[in-house]
């Protein structure tokens, strides 16, 4: 490798490693934007939080080096024009071609890096980032008691304060209602100050009560009464009031914590899968659609048949013809009325059927459309890269400003083409294939035209530069 090579190999590896960062946080911030109401006020610490975000950027990796490509190869061949090299290496001997030399190795290095991600690590944080995620939405948001309003997150109790002080520790007339009997308002809890705290376990929610009182009333009295005289009872509802110094609560909150989930619920998701487990899947799933219609093939020869037997019938040839029934024999009568209903059953076996090869179908496609888009994204990284190094030479700007304006344009193109082709595919209006790869298949011939250009026609890039 030569000092050129590696002067290049060095100017460009910088901005590649730049924009990409850049686009993983870009993507971030529009995950977060989308997620943020489920993480938001549920005291998710730390590791939580970052185990989450960890493995959502895991899942950006394909996406991000294919827009990094783009990116910083506009800005390399944009300062090499800014500067004035290009037109020095046209002069000292070195075209176009060769300074993309070393840049195009090292971006099928990175086609294949983007390939290896796409296949091993996004499906296995993909994987653990749904089971996350599903975890911390089953989790309560945190105990938060507003002063002056009903507090009803735990199940079986209201609780209301009218205020806070010392910082919160210390809470003022606070009213417990106690609805775990499901008989309405029967207990109830009033103290003039309490302090709340949760258990370190985060089980239980704990409150000290001072200077109160515990009213209630004594439902299974009344309700011995009644027993005892049915004839002369009269409603009386026995009420108890107990007064306190200090007396605590027990409130249990587990409910609050995330709920575990077994891995395999997500396991047969496609985007868990790597693309040898996608293709047994694919295979499994034409299998079971070419069975189910052979059974409804079976099933319609045989209804078929007696539905021929059936109207072999000559009064029931009249029936068809004529339209009236009136006059048919009781037998024939009776075969008038198992051929329909031999119809029916006919009708709804291919409702059946109809209903699951279209499910199968739906689910091959959806494995289909993944099989092809690990391969189509990582291929993006050199069709992009032949986008945007002769667009770099024409632009001749270097820098965060002009190259990522053009590059973001192309690349939301890119982005916008390829969703629609995959919507299209996963509804079945298009083949899987032409869904994934229609944007690299549009856009290919431009940087291959672009290249050509640049490599044998250095007028018609300065010409159309200018």
């Amino acid at each position: 490798m030569k000092k050129f090579d590696r002067f290049l190999i060095r100017q460009y590896l910088g901005p590649l490693v730049l924009t990409f960062f850049i686009a993983i946080f870009v993507l971030l911030l529009q995950f977060l934007w989308k997620y943020m109401d489920d993480l938001v006020g549920k005291g998710l610490g730390f590791v939580i939080v970052a185990k989450f975000i960890m493995y959502a950027c895991w899942t950006f990796v394909p996406m991000a080096l294919p827009l990094a490509v783009l990116l910083s190869s506009l800005m390399l061949f944009g300062n090499l024009g800014e500067r004035y090299e290009l037109v020095a290496l046209k002069s000292s001997g070195i075209p176009l071609r060769r300074a993309m030399l070393p840049i195009a190795i090292v971006n099928v290095l990175v086609c294949c890096l983007a390939f290896y991600f796409s296949n091993n690590m996004v499906p296995e944080a993909y994987l653990k980032y749904r089971v996350l995620y599903y975890e911390i939405r089953t989790k309560k948001p945190t105990v938060n008691i507003i002063p002056g309003e009903y507090y009803t997150q735990i199940e079986g109790y209201t609780i209301r304060i009218s205020g806070k002080k010392d910082g919160g520790n210390t809470l003022e007339n606070v009213q417990i209602y106690d609805h775990t009997e499901r008989k309405g308002n029967t207990r109830v809890t009033m103290a003039r100050t309490g302090k709340m705290h949760v258990t370190d376990d985060e089980k239980y929610l704990i409150f000290d009560l001072y200077d109160g009182n515990t009213y209630g009333e004594n439902l299974d009295e009344r309700s011995r009464q009644r027993r005892e005289n049915p004839r002369d009872y009269s409603p009386v509802n026995p009420f108890t009031r107990v007064s306190f110094k200090q007396q605590q609560i027990v409130l249990d909150i587990s409910s609050f914590q995330m709920q575990q989930i077994d891995k395999s619920f997500y396991e047969k998701h496609e985007k868990s899968m790597p693309a040898s487990a996608l293709l047994m899947q694919m295979d499994t799933a034409k299998q079971y659609e070419s069975k189910r219609i052979q059974e409804l093939v079976a099933n319609y020869n045989g209804r078929n048949y007696y539905l021929t037997s059936y109207f072999s019938n000559d009064s029931l040839n009249e029936v068809l013809f004529v339209g009236d029934s009136s006059s048919l024999p009781p037998i024939s009568k009776s075969l008038l009325s198992s051929s329909e209903a031999a119809a029916q059953t006919m009708i709804s076996d291919v409702s059946y059927f109809g209903t699951n090869v279209t499910y199968l179908k739906s689910r091959y496609a959806s494995y289909a459309v993944e099989w092809h888009r690990k391969y189509a994204f990582s291929f993006a990284c050199i069709v992009l890269f032949l986008l945007g190094a002769p667009l770099g030479a024409i632009i001749r700007k270097g820098g965060l400003g002009m190259p990522m304006v053009v590059a973001i344009l192309l690349f939301i193109f890119y982005y916008i083409i390829s969703v629609i082709g995959e919507k299209s595919a996963l509804e079945g209006s298009i083949s899987s294939f032409w869904g994934v790869w229609i944007s690299p298949i549009i856009f290919l011939p431009f940087g291959v035209f672009l290249t050509l250009q640049a490599t044998v026609d250095a007028d018609f890039l300065q010409e159309f530069g200018s």
